[in-house]
């Protein structure tokens, strides 16, 4: 089964080559879709066509389009540099998080991740797996027959990620990663852990995995019993 997932919406806002920059590197590495804006009539077209999750604000952005302008359920993100910091003319508070410059690769994608999930959470994201409808604002899991079973925070982050790149196989460093935190080589049992409980709750045979399924080092998630179908 072909399924048509829109990759989580990022909008990159400033005025140099930089942002620019940023933008493609983040654009490379396949997780978002990458828009950009250097003044407030592009960034208010990119809010009103796409279905943008969080914003990123560079150092060098000098419009008054801010925060408080943006609307909507969006997460806020911003880059501080000195001198002619960013937030010297808007409150720290506007902003969901702030990273000082420079900053990594690593901690620039940990951050945006983590406002995507609590983007999700806000937003209500909900989806099929099975017979069974995920509703993460709830943190549950709904049977057929309405009845339902709680999810933890890191299942439902896990699950979350699974969804995000459905059908398609995330190696086991990359979930450890992505939604535990833990560096390369660790070795840990928490994924195995947490898969057997995701399918606790999912699977009408968890001992048959017919959509958390094991796979080339890694695990991929069907939304459909059979995925040829």
């Amino acid at each position: 089964m072909e399924v048509d997932l829109e990759t989580p919406g990022i909008l990159v806002l400033g005025n140099s080559r930089g942002s620019t920059a940023l933008a493609e590197l983040l654009g490379d590495s396949g997780e978002f879709s990458i828009h950009v804006a250097d003044d407030a009539t592009s960034a208010s077209q990119c809010v009103a066509e796409y279905d943008i999750a969080v914003c990123i604000w560079c150092n060098d952005w000098t419009d008054d389009w801010l925060p408080a302008s943006a609307g909507g359920n969006m997460r806020h993100l911003a880059l501080l540099q000195k001198p002619n910091d960013l937030a010297s003319r808007q409150p720290a508070q506007e902003f969901d998080e702030s990273l000082s410059c420079p900053v990594s690769l690593f901690d620039l994608l940990a951050s945006l991740r983590s406002l995507l999930r609590k983007h999700e959470q806000k937003a209500g994201l909900k989806y099929m797996v099975g017979s069974r409808s995920v509703d993460s604002g709830a943190m549950h899991v709904e049977d057929a027959m309405g009845r339902t079973t709680r999810l933890t925070r890191l299942e439902l982050k896990l699950l979350n990620e699974l969804y995000r790149n459905v059908g398609t196989v995330i190696n086991r460093a990359t979930l450890l990663q992505r939604v535990w935190g833990y560096k390369a080589n660790v070795q840990t049992a928490t994924l195995d852990t947490h898969i057997y409980s995701l399918r606790q709750k999912l699977e009408d045979d968890p001992g048959q995995p017919a959509h958390i399924v094991a796979a080339e080092g890694g695990y991929l998630l069907h939304l459909e019993s059979d995925p040829e179908s």
